[in-house]
C-alpha cells in the first residue's frame, strides 16, 4: 500500500523582501525572491537585486517590537530581520545559497550581468553573514554548485573540510573547502557547456541545453544518457528548464531527470551508473521545480498546482492548488527545520502503571448492544495535529510558504476520529521510525482492533510498538492465573484505554451479540465462528509472546506459550513443548502440565530443573499405570536414564529396587552406585534376596569390596562363599610353574577359568579386610589344601610369619612372593593387589585396601630374610639328587646379600655347590664389609676433628665472656699512673715479662695499650703451625681463668692477626705488638689485659 500524503501549504512570511526603493518604483516592482536557505533558527533569503537578507526565527509567543516579516500563519515562527547584505553592487541576481554550518560559512553564487559576464561564488560567515576572511577568495566563472542540502557533507565536515563540486565553463572543479580557505583538488573537462549540475556521491549529472550526461569524478569519464531535455517540436529546449534531483530509493542511488513533450513531461529514474530503471513519472505540465521529500516526489507545475507522487508506487497521492496571484516560482529543499513551525504540546509521553494479575472483575451487563460495540474513548490530546519538520519551501514572487505534512501519529489520530481504521494503520505503517507519539497511537489502534476482534490487525501494531505482553496477557482469563499480581508500566495516555478494553472472551461475545443478536448465541454456526475467533486471539498472543522472547527471554513468556499451546493442541508432541516447559518457572510448568495430563513431559521438565527424584517418581507411576499420560508413555530405558542423574542413597535405593523387579541387571547396576552405611546395606540385601539370590550375592560382593563401612557379618559371609567357590574351582586352574612368575600372577593369567576369579577376590579380601575374624577364617581355610596361598595370607596377618613363609616358599614354591613378603611384610602387597585387580578387571575392588595398613613394613626385613634362608637351609632336599630349591636359595643370597653374615652362611652351604653360583653373594658381602670398615674410619676421623673444633670454640666463648665481665680500667702496676702520649716499658715483678705499648688512634687518642706476653696464650686459639710444639706456658694473671696449657705462644686477643712468637729452645721470648688503633671488642679486650696485669702487680684497679 502506498503512503498517504496530507501536505498543506503554510504561509511563513507575507513580505519577505524589505523595501530598499521607493514604493511603486520600477526597481521595487522588479525585485523577486530568487532562493532561500534555512538552518537552525537562521533564514537567508536572496533577491534578484543582489541582496541577501538575514532573519532569525522565534516562537510565536516570543514576539517583540523588533522589525519582523509578518507571520500570517497562526502558529508560524516570527521572523526578525537582522540585516541585509548587498552581494553585488551592480544588482546582479543571486542564483544559489548554500549554508555550510559545520564550517560556519555561507556560499553565495551571483548571477550574470552586462558589466560582469562571469558568475562569482563568494563566502560569508555563518550566522552573522559578514564577509569571510581574505583567504576565502571569491571564485569566478562558476555556472552552478553541484552540491545541495541532500548531498550530505556531515562525514567530511566532522573532519574539518567539505568536498565541493563546482560547474564552470566546459569543466568540473572539485574543491576542498575549509574554514580557513579552499584548494583545488581536481579539474575534469566536459564536452559541452552545461548550466545545471547535481552531484550524488562520486557521480555528477549534467544538463546541457539539449541533453543530459553523467560524469564519474574518479575516472573523469563522461557518458551521455540519451534522453533529450525536450521532445516537443513546438517548444525549444531553451524555454524549458530541466530538473535533476538525486534520489535514494531504498538504497538504490539514482537521478530523477525530466523530459518535456507536447503531451506533458516525463520523469525518468536513472541509476548513478547510467542504467535506466523501470520507474517513470508523468506530469500534465512541465514542472518549474521538483524536490524529493521522504517517500514523496513534489513537483510545482506551470499550471500553479503542486502534485505529490509516491516514490515507490509512483501514484499521485495528492494535488494542491496555489493561488495564482502569489506567482509561485520555486521549490527549495532545505535541511529538516523544526524552527519554522514550532510544535504545540502534543500527547503526554508520561508513564503510569496498571495492575495485572488481579482477580477478574465481573463484567457489567448492558441492555444495549451498541454500548458493547462502542469504540474506545480517544485521549484528549489526540485532537491536536502535529507536523513534521519542514523540508520544502514554496517561494513566490515576494512571499514564502512551506509544505507541511502531519506526523504519522497525527494522521492516524485523524483517521481514528473518523473511524477510518484502515487509514490509521496505513499512516502508521508508512513511517519508518516511531517516536513515543506514534507508539501511543499504534497501541491505541491495536486495542481498538482487539476490542473489535480484529486480532490479525492488532498483532503487528502490538509488536512494533513493543507493548508489554503482560498487559495483553491480562486480557485472557484462562492465562491470567499465570501472572502474579503486579503493576506494569505503560503510557499515561493509554491508561483509560487499557482499563476499558474487555477480556478477550467478553470482546468476542460482545462482537457476536452485536452482529448476530443474543438469540443466535447457541447456533451451531455462531459457535463455530466463536471458536475461530478464539483461535485467532490465541494465535495473536502466541506470536506476540514469541516476538517478546526474541527481545528478552522471560520465564513468564515460556509459561504462557506452554499453556497456550496445550490449550490450542492438548495432544501436541512433546518436542514442540519441551523448550517452553524447560524455560517456564518450574512450579507454573508443573501446574500447567498436570492439568493437561502430560506427566512424561512434566518428568522431563523436572529433570531439566534438577529435580531428578521427582521426575523418576512420575515416570515410575506412569509405567506402573498409577498415572495416565494423554500422549506419551514411560519406558524402562527412560527410567534407567533418569536414574543416572540420582546421587543420594535415599533416592538410588528405591529406584534400584524398583528397577530390579522389572530388569534385574539394570537394578543391580543402580544399586552398585550407592554408598552404603551400616544397616542400609543389610536392608537392601534382604530386599534383593527376595527378588534374586544371585543378584544379592553380586551386590554383597560389591558392598564388601567398595564400601567404606566394613560390616563383619557381610565380610564373613562373602569370605565363606568365596572360599567355597575357590575350592570348587581349584582343580580347573592349570598347575603353577614357579619359573613363569608369582602365584597371584598365575591365577590372574587364568582369570577366565571358573574358580580363578573367585580366588583373586578371595586373596584381595583376605589381605585387606579389617572386619574378618582371622582365626575363624584360618579354620575355614585349613580343610582345603589347594588354598595354601590364601592360608599364608591369613598366617602373615596373624604375625605367624615363619609358618606363612614355609607355606609360600616350600608348599606353594613361590619364591618371588616369599621374598616380597620378607621385604615388605605383606604376602599380597598394595602394588601386587592393584596389578592383580587390573589383570582380573576388578579394579574397583581395590577400594577395600587401607593405605595405612598396607604400607610396607621394612623394619624387620632382615629378620624375615634370615628366617627364609634358614627354611631353605633346613629343608632336607639340598642334596645333589633333589636340588629344585637351589635356584630360589641362590636368588635369595645374591639379591639380599647385605642382610646376611658371611661367617654364618658359608658353613651351611652345601659343599657340592660350585663357587661360581655364589660368586655374586661373596662379592657383594666382601665389598660391603670393606665399605663399612672404611666408612667407620672416616666417621671416626671426622668425629675427632669435630670434637677438637667444638672444644676450641667452647673455650674461646668462655674466655670472651669472662673478659667482657671485667669493667676496670687498668694502670701501670709499678708506677700507678696512666700512660699518656708516650711509650714506656712496664717493669713487673718478673724480669722476663714485658709489655708492648703504643699510642692510641681510637676515640681516646691519649690511651696507650700494653699487654702481657704471658697472657697471650690464654686469649687466642691454636696456631696450627706450632701445634706440634712441646713447650707450653701458663698465664699468671689473676684475671685470667685457669685454662689448660697450650703450645708455645699464640695470638693476643687484642692483636690476633699481628702477634707471632719466636720459639727458641728453653725459654720464653717477649714479643712486641705493632702500633695499631683499637676498635670495638679489641679495645675492651686490651682493657681486660691491662686489668689482669694490674692484679698481678697487686695494684688496685681504678674504677
Amino acid at each position: 500500500m502506498g503512503a498517504r500524503a496530507a501536505y498543506a501549504i503554510e504561509p511563513l512570511a507575507s513580505a519577505v523582501l524589505p523595501r530598499h526603493a521607493t514604493p511603486g518604483s520600477p526597481a521595487e516592482l522588479g525585485r523577486v525572491l530568487r532562493c532561500a536557505a534555512v538552518h537552525d533558527t537562521h533564514a537567508y533569503l536572496a533577491s534578484s537585486d543582489g541582496f541577501v537578507h538575514h532573519y532569525t526565527l522565534a516562537r510565536p509567543d516570543a514576539g517583540s517590537d523588533a522589525a519582523d516579516a509578518g507571520g500570517d500563519a497562526p502558529h508560524a515562527a516570527r521572523w526578525h530581520a537582522v540585516h541585509s547584505v548587498q552581494v553585488s553592487t551592480t544588482g546582479k541576481p543571486i542564483e544559489r545559497l548554500v549554508v555550510f554550518a559545520p564550517l560556519e560559512l555561507v556560499a553565495v553564487l551571483c548571477g550574470t550581468s552586462q558589466t560582469d559576464p562571469e558568475n562569482t561564488l563568494r563566502f560569508y560567515t555563518y550566522p552573522q553573514l559578514a564577509p569571510a576572511p581574505p583567504a576565502l577568495a571569491p571564485i569566478r566563472g562558476v555556472q552552478a554548485i553541484a552540491d545541495g542540502p541532500d548531498t550530505g557533507h556531515d562525514d567530511d565536515a566532522a573532519l574539518g573540510f567539505v568536498s565541493l563540486c563546482l560547474l564552470k565553463r566546459k569543466k568540473l572543479v572539485l574543491l576542498m573547502l575549509e574554514a580557513r580557505g579552499w584548494a583545488t583538488v581536481k579539474e575534469i573537462a566536459i564536452a559541452r557547456d552545461a548550466f545545471i549540475a547535481r552531484r550524488f556521491d562520486d557521480r555528477v549529472c549534467l544538463a546541457t541545453p539539449s541533453e543530459y550526461s553523467l560524469v564519474h569524478l574518479d575516472s573523469g569519464t563522461q557518458t551521455p544518457l540519451g534522453l533529450p531535455i525536450s521532445q516537443s517540436t513546438d517548444v525549444s529546449s531553451a524555454r524549458v528548464r530541466p530538473s535533476i534531483v538525486p534520489v535514494d530509493i531504498d538504497g538504490l542511488h539514482a537521478f530523477l531527470i525530466t523530459s518535456h513533450s507536447n503531451a506533458g513531461t516525463l520523469g525518468a529514474f536513472l541509476r548513478v551508473d547510467g542504467e535506466p530503471t523501470d520507474k517513470l513519472l508523468e506530469w500534465p505540465a512541465h514542472p518549474r521545480a521538483v524536490v524529493v521529500e521522504g517517500p514523496f516526489v513534489i513537483a510545482l507545475l506551470r499550471n500553479d498546482t503542486i502534485e505529490v507522487h509516491d516514490l515507490h508506487t509512483l501514484a499521485r497521492v495528492q494535488q494542491l492548488s496555489v493561488a495564482a496571484d502569489t506567482e509561485p516560482r520555486h521549490l527549495f529543499h532545505i535541511a529538516a527545520s523544526a524552527a519554522l513551525l514550532p510544535q504545540r504540546s502534543g500527547i503526554d509521553a508520561a508513564r503510569t502503571t496498571i495492575e495485572v494479575g488481579a482477580p477478574p472483575v465481573p463484567p457489567k451487563h448492558t441492555d444495549s448492544d451498541d454500548a458493547d460495540a462502542a469504540p474506545l474513548p480517544l485521549p484528549a490530546a489526540a485532537h491536536t495535529t502535529h507536523h513534521r519538520p519542514v523540508q520544502t519551501l514554496l517561494g513566490a514572487k515576494r512571499t514564502l510558504a512551506c509544505l507541511v505534512r502531519p506526523t504519522a501519529s497525527s494522521t492516524a489520530w485523524q483517521c481514528m476520529r473518523a473511524h477510518d481504521w484502515a487509514g490509521a494503520s496505513a499512516a502508521l505503517a508508512a513511517d519508518a521510525a516511531w517516536d513515543d507519539e506514534a507508539c501511543i497511537a499504534a497501541t491505541f489502534l491495536a486495542l481498538e482492533h482487539m476490542r473489535a476482534t480484529r486480532f490479525a490487525l492488532a498483532l503487528p501494531l502490538f509488536v512494533r510498538a513493543r507493548t508489554d505482553v503482560r498487559l495483553v496477557l491480562d486480557k485472557y482469563p484462562r492465562l491470567r492465573t499465570l501472572l502474579r499480581p503486579t503493576h506494569v508500566e505503560t503510557y499515561a495516555a493509554l491508561g483509560d484505554a487499557w482499563r476499558a478494553v474487555p477480556a478477550v472472551d467478553e470482546a468476542i461475545d460482545a462482537s457476536l451479540r452485536h452482529t448476530y443478536g443474543a438469540a443466535l448465541r447457541d447456533d451451531k454456526g455462531v459457535r463455530m465462528l466463536r471458536a475461530q475467533l478464539v483461535a485467532r486471539a490465541a494465535t495473536m498472543l502466541a506470536t506476540l509472546l514469541e516476538a517478546a522472547l526474541e527481545r528478552h527471554a522471560q520465564p513468564l513468556y515460556h509459561a504462557a506459550l506452554l499453556a497456550l499451546c496445550l490449550d490450542r493442541a492438548p495432544n501436541a508432541p512433546a518436542a514442540t513443548l519441551q523448550a517452553h516447559a524447560a524455560g517456564a518457572p518450574v512450579d507454573v510448568a508443573e501446574r500447567v502440565l498436570r492439568q493437561a495430563h502430560r506427566y512424561v513431559l512434566l518428568a522431563q521438565t523436572l529433570g531439566a530443573h534438577g529435580r531428578h527424584a521427582a521426575a523418576l517418581h512420575l515416570l515410575r507411576d506412569v509405567y506402573d499405570g498409577q498415572l495416565s499420560d494423554r500422549v506419551d508413555s514411560a519406558s524402562l530405558d527412560a527410567i534407567a536414564e533418569a536414574t543416572e542423574h540420582l546421587t543420594h542413597a535415599d533416592d538410588l535405593i528405591p529406584a534400584g529396587l524398583w528397577l530390579a523387579r522389572h530388569d534385574t541387571p539394570r537394578g543391580l547396576q543402580v544399586l552398585r552406585r550407592v554408598d552404603y552405611h551400616g544397616a542400609a546395606s543389610e536392608r537392601v540385601l534382604r530386599a534383593l534376596r527376595q527378588l534374586d539370590a544371585c543378584a544379592a550375592e553380586e551386590l554383597l560382593e560389591h558392598i564388601v569390596f567398595t564400601s567404606a563401612a566394613q560390616v563383619a557379618s557381610q565380610h564373613a559371609e562373602l569370605c565363606a562363599r568365596l572360599v567355597q567357590r575357590a575350592a570348587d574351582g581349584a582343580e580347573r586352574v592349570p598347575p603353577y610353574v614357579p619359573a613363569h612368575g608369582t602365584w597371584p600372577a598365575h591365577v590372574a593369567q587364568h582369570a577366565s577359568v571358573d574358580g580363578a576369579r573367585s580366588r583373586i577376590k578371595l586373596m584381595v579380601l583376605l589381605a585387606h579386610s579389617q572386619a574378618l575374624d582371622l582365626g575363624a577364617t584360618l579354620a575355614l581355610l585349613e580343610p582345603h589344601d589347594a588354598l595354601a596361598f590364601e592360608r599364608a595370607i591369613v598366617l602373615a596377618r596373624m604375625r605367624r610369619e615363619t609358618e606363612a613363609l614355609r607355606v609360600v616358599a616350600l608348599d606353594v614354591r613361590d619364591a618371588q612372593s616369599a621374598e616380597s613378603f620378607c621385604v615388605e611384610g605383606h604376602v599380597l602387597s598394595l602394588d601386587a593387589t592393584r596389578k592383580l585387580a587390573d589383570d582380573a578387571e576388578i579394579a574397583s575392588y581395590t577400594r577395600l585396601v587401607d593405605r595405612r595398613t598396607a604400607k610396607p613394613e621394612r623394619a624387620h626385613a632382615s629378620r624375615r630374610l634370615r628366617t627364609l634362608l634358614a627354611l631353605y637351609l633346613d629343608h632336607g632336599e639340598l642334596d645333589e639328587a633333589s636340588d629344585h630349591i637351589r635356584p630360589a636359595h641362590l636368588r635369595l643370597l645374591n639379591r639380599h646379600a647385605e642382610h646376611f653374615v658371611l661367617a654364618d652362611v658359608l658353613p651351611r652351604l652345601p659343599t657340592h655347590w660350585p663357587v661360581r653360583d655364589v660368586q655374586p653373594f661373596l662379592l657383594r658381602t666382601l665389598r660391603a664389609h670393606a665399605h663399612r670398615r672404611h666408612l667407620a674410619e672416616v666417621v671416626k676421623s671426622v668425629a675427632l676433628a669435630r670434637s677438637v673444633a667444638l672444644g676450641e670454640e667452647h673455650w674461646q666463648v668462655v674466655r670472651y665472656v669472662s673478659l667482657l665481665t671485667q669493667r676496670t680500667r687498668w694502670h701501670c702496676p709499678r708506677r700507678r699512673r696512666r700512660r699518656r702520649r708516650r711509650q714506656r716499658a712496664c717493669r713487673g715483678r718478673h724480669a722476663d715479662r714485658r709489655t708492648a705499648v703504643g699510642p692510641g688512634r681510637g676515640p681516646r687518642k691519649g690511651l696507650h695499650i700494653a699487654s702481657h706476653v704471658s697472657c697471650r696464650p690464654a686469649h687466642a686459639g691454636l696456631d696450627t703451625r706450632l701445634a706440634r710444639s712441646s713447650e707450653t706456658r701458663t698465664c699468671t694473671s689473676r684475671a685470667c681463668v685457669p685454662l689448660p696449657t697450650y703450645p708455645h705462644d699464640s695470638q693476643c686477643i687484642a692483636f690476633p692477626h699481628r702477634a707471632r712468637a719466636v720459639r727458641p729452645a728453653g725459654r720464653d721470648v717477649p714479643v712486641d705488638h705493632r702500633d695499631e688503633p683499637l676498635r670495638g671488642g679489641r679495645r675492651r679486650a686490651a682493657r681486660v689485659c691491662r686489668a689482669a696485669e694490674a692484679g698481678a702487680g697487686r695494684a688496685r684497679p681504678r674504677l
